[in-house]
């Protein structure tokens, strides 16, 4: 799955895989990773809030395929 994102009008898509295939620096999160969890069951044109420990960041999912 990929999911395309948008925080502060930047867009950043990434390929959701399993842990052990994880690369972030590749654009590939783990389904097990803090925003993988946080994108689980959402759809196109959710806002959805990561917490981290630099603080809340929102993202707008645009597009999920």
């Amino acid at each position: 799955t990929c999911v395309t994102l948008v925080h502060e009008k930047k867009r950043v898509t990434f390929e959701i895989v399993g842990s052990t295939e994880s690369d972030p620096s590749h654009g590939k999160i783990s389904i097990d990773s803090p925003l993988g969890q946080v994108l689980l069951g959402k759809k196109a044109g959710d806002t959805v809030d990561l917490t981290t420990p630099t603080g809340n960041t929102q993202y707008i999912i645009e597009e999920l395929n």
